[in-house]
């Protein structure tokens, strides 16, 4: 359920932190100590207010908050003792199905992550996919201990970014979405091709898993462009797009987030194929 800026602006503190204050993991005194600042005039001077609270923070209380998240794939996530946000989050990259070696490799590094820096691993999973995650867990492993606290600091800002955008609507949003469209061409007609179910996969690893779906547009006319427009998060790494093809032949474009440039495929396929078409890799901003 989502909440008005607006609304929180109007509301007592005690209200206000019980609406938002679970976007900071256990730490409803991140939400207290920004209601203070209030009327905030966008979403995203919010967001900032919490985290300048978090950062104004004493250093013990900041590390307590670091300690208070947990680990990646580890005991929580498989007894079930996941905050809601957290528990999403994990699953959004399959770290709640990963097979024994994957849950041995995480368990390792999570292991050797705290006995060197004295928290748990922060990073901002909806950015990342498994294998951007555990290239990153063993890079910052050879961090120095006040660089790496920089950066989970960073990470709990983007982390905190997207369970606000979430949670809270209203002028100036945060800017957390990125967009990938997909165009169908019916060469046979020499029209946009409308109504047709295209699926996208990401990698982890040699596997992919399903993490959007939908038709492309239904357009009013033959002079409108039939596309497929995803506008969510999407992380680093390498996706595959499916297009279930119906006696149709098509031309594909899948403009990349960094705007580098247009992978195009062209392809045909009988009544009720489904064939992947493309890769696309995916860089972040």
């Amino acid at each position: 359920m989502t909440v008005m800026l607006g609304e929180l602006n109007r509301m007592g503190s005690a209200d206000f932190a019980a609406s938002i204050g679970d976007t900071f993991e256990w730490a409803p005194w991140v939400a207290e100590a920004a209601a203070a600042r209030r009327p905030f005039a966008t979403v995203t001077a919010l967001h900032d207010a919490m985290m300048g609270a978090l950062r104004l923070a004493p250093r013990e209380r900041q590390l307590e908050f670091l300690r208070g998240h947990p680990d990646l794939a580890g005991k929580a996530a498989r007894s079930g003792a996941l905050t809601d946000d957290s528990r999403r989050e994990q699953a959004s990259v399959g770290l709640d199905s990963l097979d024994g070696e994957e849950f041995t490799r995480f368990h390792r590094l999570n292991d050797a992550y705290k006995a060197k820096f004295g928290f748990p691993f922060m990073i901002c999973v909806r950015r990342h996919s498994r294998e951007s995650i555990l290239r990153q867990f063993e890079r910052r492993l050879g961090n120095d201990a006040a660089t790496e606290f920089t950066a989970a600091l960073q990470e709990v800002f983007y982390i905190t970014r997207l369970r606000v955008a979430g949670e809270v609507t209203g002028e100036g949003m945060p800017l957390v979405n990125g967009r990938l469209s997909t165009h169908v061409l019916d060469t046979h007609a020499g029209r946009p091709a409308a109504g047709i179910a295209i699926e996208l996969h990401e990698f982890a690893g040699e596997r992919a898993h399903r993490i959007a779906s939908s038709p492309t547009d239904r357009c009013p006319s033959a002079a409108m462009n039939c596309a497929l427009r995803w506008a969510t998060t999407f992380a680093a790494g390498v996706s595959r797009a499916v297009i279930h093809l119906f006696s149709i032949s098509c031309l594909c474009a899948f403009p990349l987030p960094s705007r580098r440039g247009i992978i195009t495929s062209r392809c045909s396929a009988r009544p009720g194929a489904i064939r992947p078409i493309a890769e696309v890799k995916r860089r972040k901003e």
